[in-house]
């Protein structure tokens, strides 16, 4: 019989891997008490046909399990410094963002790039998908039209929606997230309801209203001011300002606006509030 698996082996070989205790169990073929149980060292786990499934589960060599063998080396990841220009107020969202949810400030760093990108298809989907609404409202609408001819200007004025449409097509298909490409002249042939590239761009309204959806459960995790090419002011976290500021608004706005950098504080003043607000205080004063 073979030796027994080592739990902390195992749990590293998961852990590496960001599986699941189910998701391992699932792939080995053994129950999940099972696997819970030899992780946890109250089953040796040493016969040899539960080692080689969870040894191929988890892509490596059965010996490595029991320790015959060195678990294979971890690759380095390559950092750099990356000197990037935010504001004040992004920079205390982040160190917020990442109190509020127990992470690390690095890890949401990181993760904005998917994030963005996330967001960004998202947005063009959404964009599609209106696309695709309004291409079935003036169809009618020119089925409509036809029943009345003595409306005279209908024709006109659908002429110049359908070219908006054929541009915001484009717009998509390039990828343009804040609808730069289309012609301000064609946007002003649709009167009072032709958009603008600032506040009203298409990214902006669909961050605008996720922070809304988000904030229903949640008062003052998020508010999207503006979203433009050149940086984004939104305010987010008002709760971890207010308990970070000890219920002081007037602190907490000061926080959020990015007018005290939270980035500057001794991190030992986080567990201190007296000592904490004191800091704040001061800030502001200078």
């Amino acid at each position: 019989m073979a030796l027994p698996i080592r739990p902390e082996l195992l749990r590293e070989l998961r852990r590496r891997q960001g599986l699941r205790l189910h998701t391992l169990a699932e792939r080995a073929g053994i129950s999940k008490d099972s696997v819970w149980r030899i992780e946890n060292g109250m089953q040796p786990g040493n016969r040899e046909d539960t080692q080689r499934r969870l040894a191929r589960a988890l892509n490596v060599e059965p010996a490595m399990l029991t320790g015959e063998r060195p678990l294979p080396e971890v690759a380095p990841v390559a950092r750099g410094r990356w000197t990037v220009e935010v504001s004040e107020a992004a920079r205390n969202a982040a160190i917020l963002a990442a109190r509020r949810y127990r992470v690390g400030e690095a890890l949401i760093v990181e993760l904005a790039p998917l994030l963005f990108v996330l967001a960004a298809e998202e947005s063009l989907g959404r964009r599609r998908a209106l696309l695709a609404q309004l291409e079935t409202a003036l169809g009618k609408t020119a089925e409509a039209g036809e029943e009345m001819p003595h409306l005279a200007g209908i024709g006109e004025a659908g002429e110049a929606v359908r070219a908006a449409v054929v541009a915001e097509e484009r717009s998509v298909a390039a990828r343009d997230l804040f609808a730069r490409d289309l012609d301000p002249d064609m946007l002003a042939a649709l009167g009072d309801g032709g958009g603008d590239g600032g506040a009203d761009n298409p990214l902006a309204v669909f961050l605008a209203e996720n922070a809304r959806r988000v904030s229903i459960g949640a008062p003052d995790l998020a508010r999207v001011a503006q979203v433009t090419e050149t940086g984004a002011s939104a305010v987010l976290c008002g709760a971890e300002a207010l308990e970070a500021a000890g219920g002081d608004a007037a602190l907490a706005a000061a926080i959020v606006s990015g007018r005290i950098a939270l980035g500057d504080m001794p991190r030992a003043l986080w567990a201190g509030e007296a000592a904490r607000l004191d800091w704040l205080r001061d800030q502001i004063k200078t």
